[in-house]
């Protein structure tokens, strides 16, 4: 079924993202199929509770084309489905090309901003990579936001006895689609045994679990700083070296325009003054002997918050 390869790709998002979840389903092909699922399209309500079958209550988001979303309403009444579909339609857009390939961290991380602001510094990085291509999907299907809600409740056997399973309901904008006991792993009473009780279906991969924080801790997290210094150092590096190659001059007892001033910024160009004493001088900045040798220390820092030393 290749779940070892997939699973080797949760472990390596979540030490990215802090954590990644997969979605366990059913398959009558293989017995069980892992789906993976952005942390970020999972909310839990309790941030505090690093366990997830602890959660009162947590959400699962997903989008679905229109055509899915007509087969998800087939049950209502025709009057709901045309509201929702009326809904959906209204709000259904292409997802956004290009934002699936690496997560935000990463992002930040390795692609500067080019705006001018890295991480809210106000600087931009040495190395523009936003131009650089990426395998990244093309997606024109108008898409539906939908949200599946998963929340323990207190449920009776026909003998009486209460159990505890999940109530699961799947929302579009406003409006409840489908609201049902446990459909993947549910609470089971067996005659001549114990009862098998209620599972969801998701799997939180948190390389690094905290305490008091569920979603754990990410690799990337020591690097932000290490990569903001670099990125500051190398910009002060690189603005030292255009002023060596290009440096500014100096005029002392010259009176000209600036356009025959400016020549002598050009190959071959040349400025003759007849003024005694006249004289050009151009403006030394040395590459400090540090300079790269900071950019050294700061790498050999970066590999070892890297876990590469």
């Amino acid at each position: 079924s290749g779940t070892d390869v997939v699973f080797e790709q949760y472990v390596t998002w979540a030490l990215v993202n802090s954590s990644s979840i997969a979605k366990v389903l059913p398959d009558a092909a293989f017995g069980a199929m892992p789906s993976w699922v952005f942390p970020g399209d999972f909310g839990v309500l309790r941030e505090d509770l690093p366990d997830l079958d602890r959660q009162e209550a947590f959400c699962h988001w997903y989008a679905l084309t229109m055509g899915e979303v007509k087969q998800l309403v087939r049950g209502l009444s025709d009057a709901e489905q045309a509201k929702v579909l009326l809904w959906a339609e209204g709000h259904a857009t292409p997802a956004i090309s290009g934002t699936g390939a690496l997560p935000q961290l990463l992002q930040q991380v390795i692609v500067t901003n080019t705006s001018g602001d890295f991480f809210g510094s106000g600087r931009m990085g040495a190395l523009d990579l936003g131009a650089q291509g990426l395998d990244t999907p093309e997606n024109e299907e108008p898409l539906v936001e939908c949200v599946e809600v998963w929340q323990w409740r207190d449920f009776k056997t026909p003998e009486g006895s209460v159990y505890r399973d999940y109530w699961v309901t799947t929302v579009i904008g406003e409006h409840p689609i489908i609201e049902r006991r446990n459909p993947v792993l549910p609470y089971v009473d067996q005659p001549l045994g114990p009862p098998i009780p209620a599972e969801n279906p998701f799997v939180a991969v948190i390389p690094n679990p905290l305490l008091d924080y569920f979603w754990g801790g990410s690799e990337l997290t020591p690097l932000v700083a290490l990569q903001e210094w670099r990125e500051q150092r190398m910009n002060q590096i690189d603005r030292l070296f255009e002023l060596g190659m290009d440096p500014p001059l100096f005029f002392s007892g010259v009176t000209a325009p600036d356009d025959k001033i400016k020549a002598l910024r050009q190959p071959g160009g040349y400025l003759a003054n007849p003024q005694p004493g006249a004289k050009m001088e151009p403006i030394k900045h040395d590459m400090p002997a540090e300079a790269f040798q900071i950019i050294s220390q700061i790498d050999a820092m970066f590999d070892d918050a890297a876990g590469m030393q």
